[in-house]
């Protein structure tokens, strides 16, 4: 990665810049200017294709295994932030019945899921943009369908500058984004599907 320079990368053109880890190789994703969330979607994508963004007003959310100091970290957020991620975090839990309070209480992926979008709101409210690596891990697939409306949630705090991206090997994300479409909640010009594999 040596020979790549962040300064390469212009940030006014209609594209993301994206390096492989796994190939070493690098990918420009174009997208049209009304363009909101961008899937990079694949079977392969934690294992083939492991990307590193190189525009630099992206912030990268849930690359980080170490869950144990992000979680330490929330002490610093404010509280209001905490509450609004927890009331996005708890549209997504099935009964809707968990309290704030309660908050210890969540699993492994709901806590990690939580962690993510106060990151994200973190990042929206200071004018980043999102790159968001498999928000699907560790989430029942009854969980990772209701992740397309907490996107949206999510985009409707801040305004970016370049899309939303999600890298994913969740067809229920990709799926329930389509009947979002079909249902009139969100414009087919708004979405960029990327499907990537390997020969």
């Amino acid at each position: 990665m040596k020979d790549l320079q962040y300064r390469s990368v212009n940030e006014e053109e209609n594209n993301v810049v994206l390096y492989n880890k796994a190939s070493g190789e690098t990918s420009v994703l174009d997208y049209n200017e009304d363009t909101s969330l961008m899937y990079i979607y694949g079977p392969r994508i934690s294992t083939h294709f492991n990307f590193l963004p190189l525009n630099y007003s992206y912030i990268s959310i849930g690359s980080d295994n170490d869950l144990t100091s992000k979680v330490n970290n929330i002490d610093k957020i404010p509280l209001g932030d905490k509450k609004i991620g927890f009331s996005m975090l708890n549209n997504i839990i099935a009964n809707k019945t968990l309290k704030f309070e309660e908050i210890t209480y969540l699993s492994g992926g709901y806590l990690r899921l939580y962690v993510n979008i106060l990151e994200c709101l973190d990042a929206i409210k200071n004018g980043s943009n999102i790159f968001w690596q498999l928000p699907e891990a560790h989430l029942h697939p009854s969980a990772q369908c209701e992740l397309p409306n907490l996107f949206l949630d999510i985009l409707s705090k801040g305004k970016a500058t370049k899309p939303f991206v999600i890298t994913s090997n969740s067809e229920n994300i990709v799926l329930r984004t389509m009947k979002l479409i079909r249902e009139g909640k969100l414009k087919h010009n708004k979405v960029s599907i990327m499907h990537m594999d390997i020969k």
